[in-house]
């Protein structure tokens, strides 16, 4: 029995561990903005190459772990160590779920979006089963000799270091979020019928011989000559649904807002994202330059999307010989449309047709073909996420054929 018990709780605490594990390796760069979120919200600046590191360190460690305690290696220690990793994050998703610092702890990634309170309760669930993991540890043993346990301790790390630097040098091979490739972004936008909207209530202040007093809709004294009206003020008291997207919002400096006309725009086009220009790579400047030409060329629109203003502008734009049309968006939506500075959005009718990472944009020239172009950078991602999940199955089947039954002590 106590073996059951403890095997239950070594799957449940394992498979979470990597499922968490997994959804941050594949997008480092959206766990990093959470942390810097975390960072932000105690007054501290964290540069992202710090928020990156911690990211990577943090997803290497559930995955290995969750993979270490599902295949039983070097199950005594990695149950100490998954004792403690949980009690540290129950501790800090307690005065996440008090404090509220952020709404969504992200520790699921965007594969799997749940509240702060969920997340706290999660961790209590996960951290009685790792006390169970950790009391009867020694119930539960690999037959599998030291030495191969920790030859696949390190095919673990391997592969979850590869995963994550895959995932930050070029985009993540699978996403959740709401701007993936396929996504018609018009539909994104709506609100469902039914769905309840934002309550606000609003405060008046009215002035009375010097002395400044506040009202409500239902008592203010709008018929009463001897106070004087002063300001009023909307506050939101009532969240409402708020679709997928809602910060799609493209402001041209002297066109105005042009969402709507890039969005219905039939023709292809290009967006090439950076939510900050300082930060934008210019190492495939040429690749930028010759897309930015064929866009002209075959008619095509061709807009760079950023939060920077000013001379950040001027000075990304002095690199290129074609003009740019530089438009501004909402920094946090621009980090989740396309993780890299910068990025390639491909859009055509609202719909998002591919993506690409500055390290890999394409190498367009009058000869080219855009859609084939799409379609063969699509199947190369595909078969990329087939290689490395078969290369992970395999490695964990090949494991399994190698261990023998479990023996009590």
């Amino acid at each position: 029995m106590i073996k059951i018990v403890n095997t239950f709780s070594r799957y449940i605490v394992a498979l979470v561990f990597i499922f968490s594990g997994f959804v941050k390796l594949i997008d480092p760069y959206g766990t990093a903005y959470k942390i810097g979120d975390y960072a932000e919200s105690i007054h501290l600046v964290l540069p992202l190459w710090i928020s990156l590191t911690v990211s990577v360190l943090l997803s290497v460690a559930e995955f290995t772990l969750g993979l270490s305690a599902f295949f039983k290696i070097i199950y005594e220690k990695v149950s100490k160590i998954i004792f403690g990793f949980v009690s540290v994050f129950t501790a800090l998703t307690l005065w996440i779920a008090i404090a509220n610092p952020v709404q969504d702890c992200g520790c699921f990634g965007d594969a799997l979006v749940i509240s702060n309170w969920s997340t706290f309760l999660k961790n209590i669930v996960l951290l009685l089963l790792s006390v169970e993991m950790l009391r009867n540890r020694n119930y539960l043993r690999s037959r599998v000799c030291e030495i191969n346990q920790q030859i696949l301790l390190g095919i673990f790390l391997t592969f979850s270091v590869v995963v994550a630097m895959n995932s930050i040098h070029h985009l993540p091979f699978l996403d959740f979020r709401p701007y993936k490739v396929g996504t018609y972004i018009p539909e994104q936008m709506k609100v469902p019928d039914g769905m309840p909207k934002d309550v606000y209530e609003t405060t008046f202040i009215y002035e009375k011989e010097g002395v400044q007093e506040a009202f409500n809709e239902d008592n203010y004294p709008w018929q009463d000559t001897t106070w004087t009206y002063v300001d009023s003020k909307n506050v939101l008291v009532e969240k409402g649904y708020e679709p997928p997207v809602h910060d799609f919002v493209i402001e041209h400096p002297e066109w105005g807002d042009i969402t709507e006309e890039v969005l219905r725009d039939e023709n292809y086009s290009l967006l090439l994202v950076s939510p900050n220009l300082r930060k934008a790579s210019l190492k495939h400047k040429d690749r930028i330059e010759a897309l930015a030409k064929m866009a002209d060329n075959l008619g095509y629109r061709f807009l760079v999307l950023t939060a920077s203003l000013g001379d950040e502008v001027q000075e990304f734009t002095s690199n290129f010989e074609t003009p740019m049309h530089v438009c501004n968006m909402d920094e946090i939506t621009l980090k989740t449309i396309v993780r890299a500075y910068p990025g390639l959005v491909v859009m055509k009718g609202g719909v998002i047709l591919d993506k690409y990472h500055h390290k890999d944009l394409p190498r367009w020239d009058e000869k080219t073909n855009i859609m084939s172009d799409i379609l063969s950078h699509r199947e190369k991602r595909k078969n990329r996420i087939i290689v490395l999940l078969l290369a992970l199955l395999l490695g964990g089947v090949g494991f399994k054929l190698t261990q023998h039954k479990d023996y009590s002590k």
